[in-house]
């Protein structure tokens, strides 16, 4: 039995006029698949004709054996693919136990608004994917270290905000050693830039 309340919250089937989900719902063929922790996704190399939401737990974006991001509920993934049909560079793992919900690209064809609400989210997935790159070009520790908490700034529209991430995962999406990014972050905090507990990260200004 398909919990369709589940997908309300999700931005790609934010519509509108709301009612008109229920409208659509029959023709849009959803079904759920759960993954245990620790289990494969989507491989590198695969294709996908379904864009898949995370409806429940933590999905990891995986390049090799380097963490790119962590996907909670509601996010959306293998968009592009969908829409291309090509097949996968990255790989996807459950993090935690998860329930993906599949929407088939054709059946999302159907309808110009989820299409419209799409193609938004892949242009928000593209400069992610930007912003991931430009913080592999920075050139010292530091400058990564910054780069990387600027941008959480931006995405969660706060100084304050939680990354998700073991500090281990966090120094190898930054190309840096697991003591690098310990001692920028001991420095920062020092400097009176940084404050932290935990996964909370409060940014000064």
């Amino acid at each position: 039995m398909i919990d369709l309340h589940a997908y309300l919250t999700c931005p790609l089937f934010h519509l509108k006029d709301m009612r008109s989900f229920w409208d659509i719902i029959n023709i849009l063929d959803l079904h759920e698949e759960e993954f245990p922790a620790g289990t494969s996704i989507l491989e590198k190399g695969m294709a996908s004709k379904d864009v898949l939401i995370v409806l429940g737990g933590t999905v990891v974006e995986m390049a090799g054996e380097v963490p790119l991001r962590a996907l909670e509920k509601n996010d959306c993934f293998a968009m592009t693919l969908a829409v291309t049909q090509n097949r996968s560079a990255l790989s996807y793992l459950a993090k935690t136990d998860c329930v993906i919900g599949h929407a088939p690209i054709w059946t999302l064809r159907k309808n110009g608004e989820l299409m419209e609400n799409m193609m938004k989210l892949m242009a928000e997935e593209a400069e992610s994917s930007l912003s991931r790159l430009a913080i592999l070009t920075q050139k010292s520790a530091r400058e990564k270290v910054s780069w990387f908490l600027e941008e959480q700034v931006r995405l969660h529209h706060s100084r304050t905000f939680v990354i998700p991430l073991k500090k281990k995962e966090i120094a190898t999406l930054l190309g840096i050693t697991p003591t690098a990014l310990y001692l920028e972050l001991r420095k920062m905090e020092k400097e009176g830039k940084l404050k932290r507990d935990h996964s909370l990260y409060q940014l000064s200004r």
